[in-house]
């Protein structure tokens, strides 16, 4: 198929990405690409090319985890590969006094990002790199709250804050 080439940042470059056009000449992918995707050596058919952290580029020490979220949760949706965010999650199945929201991860590196086939009501499918402790963090708010995730500006450190409930909110 036909595809474009993109000038990205060099610190959004994943590793192993192409990047000159004779690295495809006569290869093809044994999976589709998506749009705005770059394009790994290690996803040409063929390609005996192993990148250091696989195709995803997962950092040593850490673990690839996707977990769907909903767009008005994820920025609306506009976060890349390549980006990084800070992962939140409200509890509310206790007594709702003692609702909170907290820093889950206060920064992490997104790795790969799918948006969902259903439309504007659909969730986005966000691959990040995380630590196995923070792994654990993010599965359990996952299942027992809400997760929000907000973008940073690049080249900007995320920070944890103290969890809020409704009582810290209103004074």
């Amino acid at each position: 198929g036909a595809f474009t080439t993109l000038q990205v940042p060099e610190d959004a470059v994943v590793q192993g990405a192409v990047t000159d056009l004779s690295q495809l000449q006569g290869k093809s992918t044994a999976f589709p690409i998506l749009q705005s995707e770059q394009i790994t050596t290690a996803r040409l058919q063929g390609s005996s090319t192993q990148v250091e952290g696989g195709v995803l580029g997962i950092p040593a020490g850490h673990r690839a985890l996707t977990l769907p979220v909903e767009l008005p949760r994820a920025v609306g949706g506009v976060i890349q590969a390549g980006d990084h965010v800070t992962v939140y999650a409200t509890f509310d199945n206790v007594p709702k006094k003692f609702d909170l929201t907290a820093t889950v991860v206060p920064d992490v590196q997104v790795l790969k990002v799918n948006q969902s086939s259903e439309g504007n009501g659909g969730a986005v499918l966000l691959t990040l790199a995380l630590t196995p402790v923070d792994v654990q963090k993010v599965i359990f708010s996952e299942e027992e709250g809400k997760i929000w995730v907000a973008l940073l500006p690049p080249g900007e450190t995320g920070t944890s804050t103290p969890p809020l409930n409704v009582i810290a909110v209103l004074k």
